[in-house]
This record gives structure tokens, C-alpha cells and sequence, in this order.
């Protein structure tokens, strides 16, 4: 079992937190954005309401047991900004998906790099800025690569996975086979503004939700499927740095 740590508790964060519970981790969504005490039980409690929503709806569609849903929420923990640094020191892999601005982006990796393991990956979810920016912000630049997951991200199969300069091959090699454990299907692309369009990956919830249900038709033939018919999207695009 891998331990996964999720920084930032928006709806990215949530998405992450579902994934990788529903496939067995522990996972640790956390909030370190400034906001009232009082607040935060309430953030939580919305969250682990949208992840059960979200499951209720998977388990109607037949993808699973609704009798495991309480099993997949009680993987997930949830931690503030006083729990942080003990929730990332823990972590295999760490997720970050603050909101794309510099400031947080700066100040949610500064707090990862520094509690992180020597051996802890740690991936950026941003779609707008480029890994070798955000190495920078981080101690350990060789076991740092961006990995932004299409919204909604307990759906899209798609990630696209992009390494830096400085980042170790098998940092990419690591995490490209627990997103594949995990029904994901990681892409290798060059580091470049905006990654893949959205519309390659079918668009927003609705329809993300009808990917959702003709994945579950199809199996394995339709994933692999899908991954041909991005790649070839980007070649025609111009991403010619797909591997």
C-alpha cells in the first residue's frame, strides 16, 4: 500500500482523496489555506460529503458495492495546517492541488519540500505552470514532476505527467505505474503551457460522467483505446513531446 497525502482540499484535492481510496490507500487530504478554526470541521465535513455523493453515484451506475463505501471513506483523513507537516512526512506520494497562483503554489510547496522523505515523490496537479518553475520551490527537484489529473478527477482516466530537467527517470517510472494501478492512464508530455486540452479527455462532468459508464462497458480494450486516440490528438496539436 502506498501512502498518498493530498494537498489542498478543493475539488481537485477531493478527487485525488477518492481515487486512491476506492483502489486501497491511505490517504490524507489537506487543508493549509488561512481560514477561521471554526471553519475547517465544516470544509472537511463537505468534503467527505461530495466523496460519498461521488461513490453513491459510481455504486448506482454497478461499479462496485455501496457496502464498501464506508471502507473507502474511512482511508481517507483529513489534516489542517497543525497536522500538515506530520500527514506529509508520512506520505509515499504527495499530491499538490492548491489553486494555480504563484503565492500558493510557492508556499504549499515550500511546506511539502520541507517535511517530505528523501524517497517521497512529490507531483504538482497545475495545468499553467511549468515543472521547471516549481522545482525551484522544492528541496528535492530530482523526485519532482508535474501530474495534472483532468476534472472530475475520480472519472477522467487521463493525467498528464511531465517531468522536468532535473527530475529522476525512475521518479516517472514510479509514478506512472500507481497511477496505471490505479484505472489511470498517465501521459508522458514536454513541459508546455496547458498540457493537453481538456477536450481531449471528453470535457466537463457530465460528460465525463458518460465516459464514466462507457468505461465500465468496455474494460480494458476501451482505456487502451483512449490512450491511442489522446495521443494521436496531440501529435495533430503539436505536442510533439509525447513519448
Amino acid at each position: 500500500m502506498t501512502r498518498i497525502a493530498a494537498v489542498g482540499a478543493g475539488r481537485m484535492g477531493r478527487g485525488i482523496a477518492q481515487v486512491f481510496a476506492y483502489a486501497g490507500h491511505d490517504v490524507a487530504l489537506i487543508d493549509i489555506k488561512k481560514r477561521g478554526a471554526a471553519d475547517r470541521p465544516g470544509l472537511f465535513a463537505a468534503a467527505e460529503a461530495e466523496i460519498r455523493e461521488n461513490l453513491d453515484f459510481l455504486a448506482a451506475e454497478g461499479l462496485f458495492d455501496a457496502a464498501a463505501i464506508d471502507g473507502i471513506l474511512a482511508r481517507i483523513s483529513y489534516a489542517g495546517p497543525d497536522q500538515a507537516a506530520e500527514a506529509i512526512a508520512k506520505s509515499d506520494v504527495i499530491f499538490e492541488g492548491v489553486p494555480d497562483f504563484m503565492e500558493a503554489k510557492y508556499e504549499a510547496l515550500q511546506l511539502i519540500g520541507a517535511q517530505a522523505g528523501a524517497e517521497a515523490i512529490v507531483a504538482s496537479t497545475t495545468s499553467t505552470m511549468l515543472v521547471e518553475t516549481l522545482a525551484g520551490f522544492v528541496a528535492a527537484p530530482e523526485c519532482f514532476l508535474n501530474a495534472h489529473w483532468l476534472n472530475p478527477a475520480y472519472l477522467i482516466p487521463l493525467v498528464e505527467v511531465s517531468p522536468g530537467a532535473a527530475t529522476d527517470e525512475a521518479v516517472t517510472t514510479r509514478l506512472c505505474a500507481l497511477l496505471e494501478a490505479v484505472g489511470k492512464v498517465p501521459v508522458r508530455c514536454k513541459p508546455a503551457p496547458g498540457f493537453i486540452r481538456a477536450a481531449a479527455a471528453g470535457g466537463g462532468d457530465e460528460r465525463g460522467r458518460a465516459h464514466g459508464r462507457g468505461r465500465r462497458r468496455h474494460g480494458r480494450g476501451h482505456r487502451q483505446g483512449g490512450a491511442l486516440r489522446v495521443r494521436s490528438a496531440l501529435c495533430l496539436d503539436g505536442f510533439v513531446g509525447v513519448h
